[in-house]
């Protein structure tokens, strides 16, 4: 089962990857969670594997919806 981790640690580690120079549209996938929902995972830096996000989306446009937020976020220097 993949670790799972909060709206602040993968906004942390968003900024660990823009600060190494890759695409952050490029680093997030969105994957079928439980009860028919939609989870957002991000790759992990250290074991190299999928680190799910908290949280459940009810459709693949709430998931980037999310995701835009988390940008916006980062962006804006807020590690909330």
């Amino acid at each position: 089962m993949a670790a799972v981790i909060s709206k602040k640690e993968a906004i942390a580690l968003l900024k660990h990857w823009q600060n190494q120079g890759h695409s952050l549209l490029s680093l997030f996938r969105v994957q079928n969670g439980s009860r028919g929902t939609l989870m957002i995972s991000l790759p992990d830096y250290v074991s190299n594997q999928w680190l799910t996000v908290k949280g459940d989306y009810a459709s693949y446009e709430l998931a980037l919806a999310a995701f835009g937020q988390w940008l916006d976020d980062l962006l804006a220097g807020k590690l909330l």
